[in-house]
């Protein structure tokens, strides 16, 4: 546990490195902001957001309902369609052998991503690094909260996929499967990374791992489809309201404009 804990006080550490007097640019002092305006951002919705909302909590509630179990025995039953699926979340096993590893991989990323606008001298990678590091932080205390509240049984558990004790201990790791955290990780730095430099050398590979990591999960038994749905798009939309938020080449810049509540209230 300490080592996590001073892996993400290293990912933290990475946004100052980014500090400048420039209103668009990530700095120690924006991090704050930045929280206190994902809090407020679902109490200002407009119609397209609601609309996100209502299609992503349909989609998730019906996987519960009607898919998770299916899934769960596609995996079991070793089915020959699910050889290929099998293949590919095999990418990504190390990542997803544990907590530690994912943070370690988060950290590496981050770090690399810093350290190469350091050595270019090239603040849009500083800003990228630390909008990235933002995402994984946030997103990982949302994922940590729903976890402990919602308290969904693993399906290594053989209980089905309906069974939740609520308000459990984080170290119940039996029975906090909703949210899937590698996942909302997985695709917070992916969000970030692809949001930021929008080309399809950087797309592809990004969406196509966090991809390969969230179907890992259901591929290990350690999640059903609708956790690892419900944590993809917690980490796309806290990081692409990080990326919108310092999207700077618009006549919006550096307010964040309503961007805000088009990207990060899909969540709820």
């Amino acid at each position: 546990m300490n080592a996590r804990v001073l892996i993400v006080a290293g990912v933290v550490a990475v946004a100052p490195l980014a500090a400048r007097a420039d209103e668009c640019r990530v700095t120690a002092s924006s991090i704050g902001d930045d929280f206190e305006a994902m809090v407020k951002a679902p109490f200002h919705m407009n119609h397209d957001a609601a609309v996100k909302t209502a299609v992503a909590a349909t989609g998730i509630g019906a996987s519960m309902i009607w898919l998770d179990a299916p899934v769960d025995n596609l995996v079991t039953s070793d089915a020959p369609v699910w050889k290929p699926v099998h293949t590919f979340a095999s990418l990504t096993d190390w990542y997803g052998e544990s907590g530690g590893h994912a943070l370690i991989v988060s950290a590496g990323l981050v770090g690399a991503v810093a350290l190469g606008g350091w050595l270019a001298d090239e603040d849009r990678m500083l800003d990228t690094a630390a909008i990235m590091g933002e995402s994984v932080v946030f997103t990982s205390a949302i994922t940590y909260v729903g976890k402990m509240i919602l308290g969904r049984k693993r399906p290594y558990n053989d209980e089905g996929p309906h069974r939740f004790e609520w308000f459990v201990s984080p170290g119940n790791d039996a029975s906090v499967s909703f949210p899937s955290g590698h996942a909302s990780t997985a695709f917070a730095l992916a969000g970030a990374g692809a949001g930021r430099h929008p080309y399809w050398y950087v797309q592809v590979p990004a969406y196509a791992l966090a991809t390969s990591a969230a179907l890992q999960r259901i591929d290990v038994r350690d999640h059903w489809l609708s956790d690892v749905l419900a944590g993809s798009l917690l980490g796309y939309a806290v990081s692409s309201f990080l990326v919108d938020r310092y999207h700077c080449d618009t006549e919006d810049a550096g307010n964040g404009g309503a961007a805000m509540s088009l990207s990060f209230t899909v969540l709820f």
